[in-house]
């Protein structure tokens, strides 16, 4: 992987994961709307860019798909 390209795929990875950390504080003060709606769009944004091979947010979207911050994100929308 090319070194900018890499670089951007984590920067957009952080800035991902910060957003699902910040849904899921919310969610545990008992809002989980913005929880429900960012988990949503990012899985939408990663089916529907599987061939956008130059996008560095699909594969950062796809490493925290599988991450444990997704998965406590599911979690607690199954509450």
């Amino acid at each position: 992987m090319e070194r900018s390209f890499e670089n951007a795929v984590n920067n957009e990875y952080e800035a991902f994961k910060y957003s699902v950390e910040q849904a899921i504080l919310r969610a545990k003060a008992g809002d989980k709307g913005p929880l429900q709606q960012v988990l949503k769009n990012l899985k939408q944004r990663s089916e529907a860019g599987k061939d956008k091979t130059k996008d560095p947010h699909i594969p950062a979207i796809n490493k925290l798909m599988k991450e444990d911050v997704w998965k406590e994100a599911e979690a607690l929308l199954e509450k």
